[in-house]
């Protein structure tokens, strides 16, 4: 599957990753089915901000 692999400050790229797999018990796999960003992203994106946040997503329970 393709992801946007952050590398660090300014550094993004599409990848292929290898697809998720159920490790423990208390695992579940999700499907992403849309996606944004929003400002906190691009500061992060930018390396204005610390830290990387996930916050603006929709997704389906693929398997648990």
């Amino acid at each position: 599957m393709k992801a946007l692999v952050y590398k660090g400050p300014g550094q993004k790229s599409w990848e292929d990753v290898p697809d998720p797999v159920i490790q423990k018990s208390t695992d579940i796999i999700v499907k992403m089915v849309a996606t944004t960003i929003c400002g906190t992203d691009l500061h992060i994106l930018r390396a204005t901000y610390p830290r990387l946040k996930l916050a603006e997503f929709w997704d389906t329970k693929e398997s648990a």
